[in-house]
């Protein structure tokens, strides 16, 4: 009932919100043609491992596009943009279809 009031991007947020919100990966919501087009990435992988029983994460892979020198396989992360990379997890994992603790 308030779609009226949004722009075409607020829309598609809303839209986006309630879906990732039933944490359904059955339940999904494709954005719109002109929006296919329109894409970021990240030029590393990161994976978990756990030592000595704690959780931890490393970059495991680099892509050639690289631009950081500093950034190479098996360095450590342990912040995402300021937050410990527990915390950025967490809330990555909230904004995932089908997300759990699990």
């Amino acid at each position: 009932m308030r779609h009226e009031a949004l722009d075409e991007r607020e829309f598609q947020s809303e839209m986006i919100d309630i879906f990732v919100g039933l944490r359904d990966l059955h339940t999904n919501y494709i954005l719109p043609a002109d929006y296919h087009r329109r894409f970021a990435y990240l030029p590393f992988h990161i994976e978990e491992f756990y030592e000595a029983g704690e959780r931890r994460y490393l970059v495991s892979r680099v892509s050639p596009r690289n631009t950081d020198a500093a950034l190479v396989p098996d360095v450590e992360v342990t912040h995402w943009n300021g937050m410990r990379i527990e915390q950025a997890v967490m809330r990555n994992a909230s904004h995932e279809a089908g997300s759990n603790s699990e």
